[in-house]
């Protein structure tokens, strides 16, 4: 407890922006990842049209549409904890998203990649019945692998994530709260400041009133001794 309250050193500034340089560029490619897993869903549902739901590709389209989701979501979290001090809790809910999409890209890598005979066989087999052309076939065997391998690349990101985050989170709470105890002093040495400047002015013109007051007394006097 006393390191996390402790003053932020210059090395732990130069980490933490590293890790938000970081996590700024995980952030990019999970968007970019989420917007081709989400294009090659799209276009699984399109092509299947009614045969969408077929258990030989229906856990393919789905599990790309949610790892997708996942994916867009994580990284708004994450964009929106480090552009603004007040959404840092924002930070939590993407380290637990990304936990979730890490065991998804582990199960749905392992499945693409032992699934993928079973899946373009079955495409191949059933186009005429799925209404498939060579080339629809074609497409979605080259980006089958494609997408298989981005499991991968998605669960190694996610994991870096985590574990550059929990730095990042740390840091960022205790340069918020230096910020926000500096704010602080500053409008305590303000108030300070105005109460002297106040009490200084009280006091000067109770002098003042004194001064003029003991004047205007003596002037008056002899006035009020001749008329006696």
């Amino acid at each position: 407890m006393a390191a996390s309250s402790a003053k932020v050193t210059c090395s732990e500034k130069c980490c933490f922006q590293f890790r938000k340089s970081y996590l700024f560029a995980v952030n990019v490619i999970d968007f970019g990842i989420a917007c081709v897993l989400l294009s090659f869903s799209l276009y699984l549902w399109s092509k299947l049209d009614s045969s969408w739901s077929s258990p030989q590709t229906a856990w393919l389209l789905w599990t790309t549409a949610i790892i997708s989701a996942l994916l867009l979501a994580i990284s708004s979290f994450s964009f929106a904890s480090m552009a603004s001090s007040s959404c840092r809790c924002l930070a939590s809910f993407a380290d637990y998203l990304a936990v979730l999409v890490a065991l998804l890209d582990l199960a749905a890598g392992v499945a693409a990649f032992k699934l993928q005979r079973l899946v373009l066989s079955y495409l191949s087999d059933h186009r005429d019945s799925l209404k498939l052309t060579d080339g629809d076939i074609s497409v979605i065997r080259s980006w089958y692998v494609v997408i298989a391998i981005g499991f991968f690349a998605s669960l190694v990101l996610e994991a870096m994530r985590v574990w550059f985050n929990a730095g990042f989170s740390d840091t960022a709470r205790r340069i918020d709260n230096e910020f926000s105890a500096l704010l602080t002093e500053e409008d305590r040495k303000w108030e300070e400041s105005s109460s002297e400047r106040a009490q200084m002015t009280s006091e000067k013109y109770s002098a003042l009133r004194a001064y003029y007051k003991k004047k205007y007394s003596r002037e008056n006097r002899p006035s009020e001794d001749q008329q006696v």
